[in-house]
């Protein structure tokens, strides 16, 4: 049995068997894919209004996955500080967006 082969062509990716091509993914996003950036897009939007000090801690720890000890070291300040940053940029977005991150 002839095991499948694969190669990057650019940003697609393409399987070969026995010679036959198909392509697996030309750019194409699912819908929850899509619906995950329309949501990060639309978080972003809003965090982009917040106060600098809650903007920072939020996209620290948020957006980019830093702890809040991390995010503390990063902004030479406490983390009781980064986490009540946290929960007040959080509740803020909440608010606007009607939702719960």
């Amino acid at each position: 049995m002839m095991e499948a082969r694969r190669r990057r062509v650019g940003d697609q990716r393409i399987s070969s068997k026995g010679g036959f091509s198909v392509p697996v993914n030309r750019g194409f996003r699912s819908e929850q894919e899509t619906r995950q950036q329309d949501a990060f897009q639309r978080i972003m939007k809003h965090a982009s209004g917040l106060l600098p000090v809650f903007r920072k801690v939020f996209i620290l720890c948020a957006i980019r996955g830093f702890t809040i000890e991390e995010a503390a070291a990063v902004l030479r300040i406490s983390p009781a500080a980064v986490a009540l940053r946290l929960a007040r940029a959080r509740r803020e977005i909440e608010i606007q967006l009607g939702v719960t991150i």
